[in-house]
């Protein structure tokens, strides 16, 4: 019984292991994110604290809503795979996309009024476009295929 325990045992520290991974994977990430804001939009240090309370708020905001989709997108990708699916989950499903979407632009509204009050309006205006770069930037150190400097 007991080496019939060992890989379920093992297993679970390497989950418990993979989660620890991430979340220091996301935290690093995060602080990277935090420190390319910070360059690219040039905040001073008096918006620094206030513009990142009320940045990672609308982001766990939004990261709750991606995860719920990319759950449900995971379970339906089973269902297809396996022929199981149902026209009406595809419709749900679908449905649900667009619905996320529309969730996701009314949380970038709330905020709105609130980055007004930190950031100046070009710092404001340019806030999803240096998401986007950072976003190219994730995505270039990944493939390898641009050498940049951290900011």
């Amino acid at each position: 019984t007991i080496l019939a325990c060992s890989p379920v045992y093992a297993q679970g520290k390497r989950h418990h292991r993979d989660k620890a991974d991430r979340e220091a994977w996301m935290q690093k990430m995060k602080e990277f994110k935090h420190s390319f804001l910070i360059s690219e939009l040039k905040l001073e240090d008096n918006q620094v604290d206030e513009f990142f309370e009320i940045y990672d708020a609308r982001e766990s905001e939004r990261m709750a809503i991606e995860g719920r989709i990319r759950k449900m997108e995971r379970e339906i990708d089973k269902k297809i795979e396996n022929n199981t699916i149902t026209e009406r989950e595809l419709e749900e499903c679908i449905e649900e996309q667009y619905d996320s979407k529309e969730e996701l632009a009314e949380i970038d509204e709330r905020y709105e009024d609130e980055f007004s009050r930190v950031l100046s309006k070009t710092q404001h205006f340019k806030l999803p476009r240096v998401e986007r770069k950072f976003n190219r930037e994730l995505m270039n150190r990944r493939h390898g295929t641009q050498q940049s400097s951290k900011p």
